[in-house]
């Protein structure tokens, strides 16, 4: 679990609702289990909101 300010590093549309995120983990190693998502707070102009990712790569 990786509790820390991250920066999206790059936004890939994929189709017209949905979008894959790449985040810059700064060195930082996210170890994770197939099948596994994250739950994510996020901070907008409407306040903080949580959303949940699923992790589309293959664990370490």
């Amino acid at each position: 679990m990786i509790d820390a300010d991250l920066r999206i590093r790059e936004i890939i549309p994929e189709t017209h609702d949905v979008k894959t995120l790449r985040f810059d983990l700064e060195g930082r190693e996210l170890e994770f289990l197939p099948g596994q998502f994250s739950s994510i707070q996020v901070d907008t102009p409407e306040g903080i909101q949580f959303r949940s990712f699923s992790i589309a790569s293959s664990p370490l």
